[in-house]
């Protein structure tokens, strides 16, 4: 198993939280085996389902990152902010009798505002920027064969490495002191 340095930026665990998140938000009305990170080349699970796909970042937030140095013999820490965006796609039954996606899709939107889910995804090292309003797929194309709706998020993340730059501390020729000026 890959071990990673502490403080390093794991999507793995980003996503887990975000999954936990959209799970518990969506509990009893879809399965949690129908809530999946996908690709566009993936297969759709079971509708409904709800699908997220990271759409750009994580990326840098300003120009530089911060580097911490604690003194003599320790290492480095370089951190810096991030930002990512999520695109949350909502499905409802393949035919239109009862829609519920768009008002999962609402419900989901306005629960990233309840402190108690901002704090769980916290714990995860995520923050909620800022997200877009939800948008009714199935009006738009007016279609009555597919029942979607969508949704972005921007996420900020932190991202911090730590390293070790075996800085020389004093220099000098072997055996002998030298006394300053």
């Amino acid at each position: 198993m890959i071990q990673y340095p502490v403080g390093t930026l794991i999507l793995a665990n980003v996503q887990k939280s975000i999954y936990t998140f959209v799970k518990n938000r969506v509990s009893g009305v879809i399965e949690p085996s129908s809530i999946i990170w996908r690709n566009q080349s993936e297969p759709m699970p079971p509708r409904p389902c709800v699908t997220m796909k990271i759409t750009e970042g994580p990326k840098r937030t300003g120009y530089q990152d911060n580097m911490v140095y604690s003194g003599t013999g320790t290492l480095f820490n370089v951190g810096g902010q991030r930002t990512m965006t999520v695109s949350f796609q909502v499905f409802g039954n393949t035919r239109i009798h009862r829609p519920m996606a768009y008002q999962l899709a609402l419900d989901l939107n306005s629960a990233l505002s309840l402190q108690t889910v901002l704090d769980s995804l916290r714990v995860g090292g995520i923050s909620v920027l800022t997200q877009g309003d939800p948008i009714n797929i199935t009006e738009l194309e007016e279609t009555e064969y597919e029942e979607r709706a969508q949704f972005d998020v921007l996420f900020g993340l932190a991202q911090n490495v730590l390293d070790d730059p075996s800085a020389i501390e004093t220099v000098g020729p072997i055996g002998q002191t030298i006394d300053p000026p």
